[in-house]
Parts: structure tokens; C-alpha cells; sequence
């Protein structure tokens, strides 16, 4: 074969190679056009219907609740004591934390006045009622008038009343509990001058007392629920800081009226405490199964939207539009809330809306996993 021959083929067999090459090329280039085209397209129709959103269908339930609310657990009992008579601290027998009993004496007083006043008191009942002896002997020989012998009884009589008085007053040296509990706080050392209880400019608190075996649960119950909890309701007392204890009670109170400016309901519960699971003062978590009325519309916490002192509802339309409803609520369990007006069962609501939404506004509504 001449080398013309060969040189021939080689051109041949390169000018395929390109033409193969080119066609490979433009037919990448078409494809990835192609691609680039329906993505546009793609973006542009997701622009034009909107962004994607997750929804909730607002829906009736008649069945049963819990309604968790925050309250706090006192001591069923608790007073602060201060003197009755005024004087030195001798003695104070307890602390903080001393457990005490009913009737302890819990500080000794000593008091030169009132001690003073008595013997005083008392040498003058003893003296009257001398007198007045003495005169019912002569008053039986005729020596002296009926009136003499009853001004002296009467005197011997109001002497005894005020030494008794002053008896009970003395006896206020000592200041004893009121109930059996522990001392939260003390106030005052041995040796301080303390002044009475009826000294408001300057008396001084001894100790406080709480009962901390048995607590008052406090919590507050809002205007939708309040008419629906009675005395007697099952509930359930956990501490906030241990979820795993439960306890279980009754509503022991109700205040009977709201407070006008929270529109709430005080309610009460007793607990037993006698164990020491829960801490005196400390917040807990009260859970109350409450019956649901028949039909009861309920959307989701979070579908709810705040625009100033407007409460809304963003309302997807079969078009995809959005229309921004006003609502009135009722009481809030915390995950769900009750819708008393603006919204019919069956309508579909964003979760969390964006606070920049506007009436006719696009989306793509999406469902939320859960409860509807």
C-alpha cells in the first residue's frame, strides 16, 4: 500500500471521528438544555404557585381532654409569731428547719413589767378582798349600810378580774407553735429587746411556721374551663422539676368568683406530703381531665398568628390562596386551642404563618404529620 493510500485512510478515519464527536457533543448540549429547560420551568411554576407550607384541617372533637396548668404548692398552714408582751429574749428553743409540735414552747420571754404589774394586781385583789370580808362579818351585826358592803364587793370582784388578766398576759411569756410544723425562718436572738405584737411601729417577728406535710396546691383555671371544673374533680400533682412524680388529688376549693383583673378562676387541692416528695413553695404541674363539648372546633397552638391586637388564622383556599380570617378563642390546652367564631370544620390552616403573609398570598399547602 503507497503511502498516499495510507494518509488517505487516516483522513478518513479522522474526519469520522470528528463528525461522530460533534454529533455527541450537540446531542449533550440539546439534552442538557432540555434539562436546564424543564428546571426553569419547574421554578418558575413552584414561584408562581407559591411556598410550600405545612397544614392542619381544623376539626370537631367530642372526645376527653387533659388540661395541664401551672400552679404551686404551699404549706397548708403557715403564721408568722410575734410577742404579746414586750421584753428580753431569755431563751428561743428552735431554728430554721426545727420540726416542732402543737403547744412547744418555742421562746421564753422575760419581762420585769408585766411581773411587776402582777404582783402589784395581786397584793391589791388580796387587800380588797380583806376588806370586803371583813366588812360581810360586820354587816351581820348591823354596823354598817348594805351600800358599803356592796361597793367593797364589788371592788374585790373587778380587783380579782384584772389579776386574772394580767395572770393571762404573764402567761404570754411564753410563746408556744400554733400547729405542728417546721421554722422556716428566725428573726430574733437571746438577749434582744423584743416589743408586742400591738406595737406596730416597732414589734419584732419571733419565727415563722409553716406545715409542710400537708400542702395547698394553687392554680387558675380561665373563664372558658372555670364553669366546667366542680369540687371533687380528679387531678393530678407533678413537681415541674420531676416530670415521673405524679400524685394524685381532688379539687378540694374553688374561689367562686374570677379575679377581674386576670379573668381567672382560683382553684385549690389538697395534698398529702407527709413523705416529703414535694418542696414547700415549690411549682408544680397540676393535669385535669375535663369532658369535651359536642362539637367542639379546635385548630392547632401554633396555627394561630398575632398581627398587633388582631388574633388570625391563615386559611389555605381549594386555589391555593391564602386568606387571613379573624378569630375568637376560647381556652388553650397548650398543643390545641378552641375556636369559638371565624373558622368552619373542614378548613385547612398553616402552621406557624409567616407574620409577612398577606390576603391572596400563594402556597402549596403540605400536611402536617399528627393529629389533624
Amino acid at each position: 500500500m503507497s503511502s498516499e493510500q495510507t494518509f488517505s485512510r487516516f483522513r478518513l478515519g479522522g474526519i469520522a471521528i470528528l463528525v461522530v464527536g460533534a454529533s455527541t457533543i450537540a446531542a449533550l448540549w440539546a439534552s442538557q438544555r432540555a434539562s436546564v429547560g424543564r428546571e426553569a420551568r419547574r421554578l418558575t411554576s413552584d414561584q408562581e404557585a407559591g411556598p410550600r407550607v405545612r397544614t392542619a384541617v381544623a376539626g370537631l372533637d367530642a372526645g376527653a381532654r387533659t388540661l395541664d396548668l401551672p400552679g404551686e404548692a404551699l404549706p397548708h398552714l403557715s403564721t408568722t409569731l410575734y410577742a404579746k408582751v414586750a421584753g428580753f429574749l431569755r431563751e428561743i428553743r428552735v431554728d430554721k428547719g426545727s420540726p416542732v409540735t402543737k403547744g412547744q414552747v418555742i421562746a421564753v420571754l422575760e419581762s420585769t413589767e408585766v411581773d411587776t404589774d402582777f404582783r402589784a394586781l395581786k397584793a391589791d385583789a388580796l387587800n380588797k378582798r380583806t376588806y370586803a370580808q371583813r366588812l360581810r362579818q360586820l354587816d351581820g351585826q348591823g354596823i354598817i349600810s348594805a351600800r358599803d358592803l356592796e361597793d367593797a364587793e364589788t371592788a374585790a370582784r373587778i380587783a380579782e378580774e384584772k389579776l386574772a388578766s394580767q395572770g393571762a398576759l404573764r402567761g404570754y411569756r411564753n410563746v408556744t407553735a400554733p400547729f405542728a410544723g417546721v421554722v422556716t425562718q428566725r428573726f430574733a436572738d437571746p438577749g434582744a429587746l423584743i416589743q408586742n405584737a400591738g406595737n406596730s411601729l416597732s414589734s419584732q417577728p419571733l419565727v415563722s411556721l409553716a406545715q409542710v406535710d400537708h400542702l395547698r396546691v394553687t392554680f387558675y383555671l380561665d373563664q372558658a374551663v372555670a364553669s366546667r371544673v366542680k369540687v371533687g374533680q380528679a387531678l393530678t400533682v407533678r413537681p415541674s422539676d420531676r416530670p415521673d412524680l405524679a400524685r394524685p388529688g381532688k379539687v378540694a376549693r374553688l374561689s367562686g368568683a374570677l379575679d377581674p383583673r386576670t379573668r381567672t378562676l382560683l382553684a385549690e387541692a389538697d395534698l398529702d406530703n407527709r413523705d416529703g416528695a414535694f418542696v414547700a413553695g415549690g411549682a408544680v404541674q397540676v393535669s385535669l381531665d375535663l369532658p369535651r363539648e359536642a362539637g367542639r372546633l379546635e385548630i392547632p397552638s401554633e396555627a394561630v398568628l398575632l398581627k398587633g391586637d388582631r388574633t388570625l388564622a391563615a386559611v389555605v383556599g381549594a386555589d391555593g390562596k391564602v386568606l387571613l380570617r379573624p378569630l375568637v378563642l376560647g381556652e388553650d390546652s397548650g398543643a390545641r386551642v378552641r375556636v369559638m367564631a371565624g373558622l368552619q370544620a373542614g378548613e385547612r390552616v398553616i402552621l406557624n404563618p409567616a407574620i409577612t403573609l398577606k390576603d391572596g398570598d400563594r402556597v402549596q399547602a403540605t400536611d402536617s404529620p399528627g393529629r389533624p
